[in-house]
């Protein structure tokens, strides 16, 4: 399996009608336009991304103690 990563919508669009991939991810806009071309579109309702940004907060001297975040019953 490989995955590629295209930035451009109407590259992975493309894609798809020629062939070039089986699968991608397009937003609500193209929809229309796919399933006229035969293309067949799942969805995915109540979905969600979570994306978690740590900031770097190892760079602090708290997290660097080994000790810090290690359950109690943990030797």
């Amino acid at each position: 399996m490989t995955f590629l990563i295209i930035p451009e919508e109407n590259t992975r669009i493309a894609m798809l009608r020629t062939g070039e991939a089986d699968i991608a991810r397009i937003s609500r806009i193209p929809v229309k336009e796919a399933l006229s071309a035969g293309m067949n579109v799942i969805t995915k309702e109540n979905a969600a991304v979570v994306i978690l940004h740590p900031n770097m907060q190892w760079t602090s001297p708290v997290f660097s103690d080994i000790r810090f975040g290690r359950p109690s019953t943990w030797p």
